[in-house]
């Protein structure tokens, strides 16, 4: 079979396509000449941009402008507000990148696994296991850490139950956002999030931008407390973003982060058409292969993901076969240089090696065509 072009693109969580309108928002901005730290004409300009993307992300989270802290990446703001802490929770299908700072901060006395939150089979944090850890005073966490959906399975985290916990034992709670923004509505105050993730290129912006939201009080225990004076900078030299990165700011892609972010942020209304369009995939792909597992199905997800585990063919197989297609799917997270490793979100679920070397993610947003998924169905399906 010879090589068919790319013509269907289904890996948005990925990193989603560029919308309708941020190039053109960054090459106006690129166009112009001026540092944001300058204090001239040009500078002040620049830093406009800048604050008006500020004020963009802060309104659709609920925070204020002052507590948005741009950075390189998702993983990068992760690390900002994680990086320095001694003891914190997190749940066993966060990020690599959360995973990964939490490994690095081992506390003496205290074993890794006793600072990991379980998952139930569902793939939802056990809030009852999380409840329970908090009580134990000797591994007292200063932050939890819980994403709000899970990047490759959708999963949608009970955040506001986990926050209440957190608080009610004077405990710091970080969410990582990223595959959320943009895909259902979030309020940290409603929420009860006192630290916010995200980054750019998940929802329709440029890649390398990120941010970290801090609220404007963290509410432990009743008390305000400035959420800024618990992140410490990872890069040091310069005054940027209040003191907490330095170097200079990329104006075009952070200008374009607000206008994805806004853009996005006026189609969470059409996100049914997205699940429609995904239900309509997976009751496809159950029609003609009974025996097809879905991970996550019956909780709440992501409308825009499905992670399907296929009865005999492995990931790498049906990936390369969609490829041969056009079609672009991935086998779980894009952060392992290209790899397909076994899920370590579907290992801690609950799954087998096998399960878990045969699971494949379809992620879809507003601007997929019908034809995309019946394609991808022919070819799930196809013996």
């Amino acid at each position: 079979m010879s090589f068919m072009p790319p013509r269907f693109y289904l890996d948005y969580n990925a990193g989603a396509p560029l919308r309708a309108g941020v190039l053109t928002c960054m090459q106006e901005v690129n166009s112009l000449p001026g540092n944001a730290s300058s204090v001239h004409s040009f500078g002040r300009r620049a830093r406009r941009y800048v604050d008006d993307a500020r004020e963009i992300i802060a309104h659709s989270v609920g925070a204020e402008p002052a507590g948005v802290f741009f950075t390189g990446s998702g993983s990068e703001a992760n690390a900002l507000i994680l990086h320095d802490k001694q003891n914190f929770f997190c749940s066993t299908i966060e990020h690599a990148s959360v995973l990964a700072q939490q490994e690095t901060s081992a506390t003496a006395g205290i074993e890794r696994a006793e600072r990991l939150i379980a998952v139930l089979p569902s793939g939802v944090v056990d809030c009852a296991a999380l409840s329970a850890m908090l009580t134990t005073p000797s591994i007292r966490p200063q932050v939890v850490s819980v994403m709000a959906a899970n990047n490759e399975t959708g999963t949608l985290q009970p955040i506001k139950m986990v926050a209440e916990l957190c608080h009610r034992h004077g405990v710091v709670l970080h969410c990582d956002a990223t595959q959320a923004m943009g895909r259902i509505p979030i309020a940290m105050d409603e929420w009860g999030v006192d630290f916010l993730t995200m980054s750019a290129h998940k929802l329709g912006g440029a890649q390398g931008i990120g941010a970290l939201v801090c609220n404007s009080s963290s509410g432990v225990d009743g008390s305000i407390i400035p959420s800024s004076s618990l992140v410490r900078p990872l890069l040091l030299g310069g005054g940027q973003e209040g003191g907490m990165r330095a170097g200079t700011e990329s104006v075009a892609a952070i200008s374009g982060f607000g206008f994805a972010l806004k853009s996005a942020c006026e189609d969470l209304a059409r996100m049914p058409e997205v699940q429609r369009l995904r239900d309509e995939f997976e009751s496809r792909v159950i029609a003609h292969l009974s025996d097809v597992r879905i991970v996550g199905r019956g909780v709440p997800r992501l409308a825009n993901t499905s992670c399907l585990i296929h009865p005999s063919i492995s990931a790498e197989i049906m990936l390369m076969r969609c490829d041969l297609e056009g079609v672009a799917i991935s086998a779980g997270s894009a952060c392992s240089s290209g790899k397909i490793n076994p899920s370590h979100v579907l290992h801690a679920m609950g799954y087998n090696d096998a399960s878990c070397r045969n699971a494949v993610r379809v992620s879809i947003g507003l601007d997929t065509p019908p034809q995309a998924l019946e394609v991808l169905a022919e070819l799930f399906t196809r013996d």
